[in-house]
């Protein structure tokens, strides 16, 4: 159910019309991808658990559930920083929601650079979330693809089922896409070389493989 809800929200997990991606798209090994300058955060071994929100959490979600998503960004904001006195858990999950709000409320370079902090950490508790928006989001902002570099093949491994098929289209392309970036030449070529005939993102990685001489 969760995963089906999450779906809905991002229209991200059942097919659309299958529209190559053009071979001008920023995505294209042509061209470089945008630098992003990831923040330095302590490695945590284990995903915090969230306890019991405080009146102010709850209130920012309820804002967010009525996708109230200004007023929203102000409360959740003050949570994910700790000005309401909730547990490290329940500070992931306000930044999570804000990263969404965010963008929502039309704050899309604020709205980036939230999911990117979250895909650098990935014991972060929306860290497997995160990677469905960064699919969503990387035609139109190609600097998300750098946040796959905290992403691996467990993650397309989690999203190869029917209904999540697209998405799993996707995110094999931009890991192949981050590691081309890298210069991880054998990683790129596993996962371009694992994008399906009948997937849009196909040309796009058959030209990449050509580019790494795999053709």
């Amino acid at each position: 159910m969760k995963r089906a809800l999450l779906c809905v929200a991002l229209a991200a997990c059942t097919p659309a019309a299958r529209i190559p991606v053009p071979a001008s798209s920023p995505l294209s090994c042509t061209r470089a991808l945008p630098s992003f300058d990831f923040a330095q955060v302590s490695a945590r071994d284990r995903t915090p658990s969230a306890g019991q929100r405080t009146e102010e959490a709850a209130q920012a979600k309820r804002l967010f559930d009525a996708e109230r998503w200004n007023e929203a960004v102000v409360q959740l904001d003050r949570v994910a920083r700790g000005d309401a006195g909730d547990d490290e858990g329940n500070q992931q999950l306000a930044a999570y929601h804000l990263a969404v709000a965010l963008y929502h409320a039309g704050r899309v370079g604020d709205s980036l650079a939230g999911f990117l902090a979250i895909a650098a950490r990935p014991a972060h508790l929306k860290h497997p979330e995160t990677v469905l928006w960064l699919a969503k989001l990387a035609e139109t902002a190609p600097v998300v693809v750098r946040g796959l570099a905290y992403y691996d093949a467990s993650t397309a491994a989690r999203l190869d089922n029917a209904p999540q098929h697209e998405v799993h289209e996707s995110v094999l392309f931009l890991l192949g896409r981050e590691r081309f970036e890298r210069g991880e030449r054998s990683e790129a070529r596993d996962f371009f070389a694992r994008v399906e005939p009948a997937s849009r993102w196909y040309p796009l990685a058959r030209d990449c493989l050509d580019r790494l001489g795999a053709r």
